[in-house]
């Protein structure tokens, strides 16, 4: 790079290093693989009254949450532009995270275990998603308005995928049912 484009040039080689280590592990945290312990994580820092801010470690928790915000803040904006999210975020985590930790899936054959997308969208949003801005909304006030339209949003987005299949989740429930009264014969 060109010295004259290099924004950390003005600094000493140690603290640079030290930033482009930092810059580095914020890129890699927002890892959805290791989503859930982070926020396991986070969430246990703020339930034990242990998060400090002047803590080192604590500071860098806090970055982490920062940037997995802001990796998803997309789905905070009007609902028109967040439902282009949707996708793309459901599509990564259902590739690179783990699956099995979350809430609402549901399935197009439940002996096959094929995973329907479209309908468990919601669920993995509320179980990825939801959590990250709950958290930070903890820390900071400002984040309750960014957690209201992202709940408003998902919310929208489950009524439109629920009338969509409204007809496939009448047929489950019918069949849940005929499976219930046959075993209680």
């Amino acid at each position: 790079s060109k010295d004259e484009c290099n924004l950390l040039s003005v600094l000493g080689y140690d603290r640079q290093k030290q930033i482009w280590r930092l810059v580095i592990n914020l890129i890699l945290g927002i890892n959805v693989r290791k989503h859930f312990k982070f926020v396991k994580s986070f969430k246990n820092l703020l339930n034990d009254k242990k998060f400090d801010i002047k803590n080192k470690k604590n500071r860098h928790f806090l970055m982490l949450l920062m940037m997995k915000c802001a990796y998803f803040a997309s789905l905070t904006r009007n609902f028109k532009s967040a439902q282009k999210s949707v996708n793309p975020i459901v599509q990564e985590f259902l590739l690179l995270g783990k699956v099995e930790d979350c809430s609402g899936l549901k399935y197009v054959d439940d002996d096959c275990k094929i995973l329907n997308e479209e309908r468990s969208s919601p669920g993995i949003l509320n179980s990825v998603v939801v959590p990250i801005f709950e958290e930070m909304a903890e820390v900071s006030e400002g984040m309750k308005v960014a957690l209201d339209a992202l709940k408003s949003n998902i919310e929208k987005y489950t009524a439109i995928v629920k009338e969509k299949y409204k007809v496939e989740e009448e047929r489950e429930r019918r069949i849940e049912e005929e499976r219930r009264i046959k075993a209680e014969e």
